[in-house]
């Protein structure tokens, strides 16, 4: 936990003292901007969770039947030859795993 904890805060540094133009881009979290694809590649590692506040009719109702503002919940994994994948289930594809970049 230590390791993610300190991993994030030199991402978050790395965020505030980047150009917006280079390798992050606009957006709502992490001081307004996303980690750039291959951070994120660098910073996770296998049975990372990822949490998702969603907009919409039926993430709403997932939030409060769950008593949770979150609504879905993905794993990422690494696969053989070190490719981050996500691990996640849909109502449409049923239990999947996709490339994350």
């Amino acid at each position: 936990l230590r390791k993610h904890i300190d991993a994030g805060a030199r991402a978050q540094w790395e965020v505030q003292n980047k150009d917006p133009g280079e390798e992050f881009e606009r957006n709502w979290w992490l001081n307004g901007r996303r980690i750039s694809p291959q951070i994120m590649d660098n910073l996770a590692e296998t049975g990372d969770v990822l949490l998702f506040s969603s907009k919409g009719a039926m993430p709403k109702v997932i939030q409060l039947a769950s008593n949770s503002r979150y609504d879905h919940a993905a794993m990422f994994i690494k696969i053989k030859g070190g490719a981050l994948c996500v691990l996640e289930s849909s109502a449409e594809l049923g239990v999947a795993v996709s490339y994350w970049a």
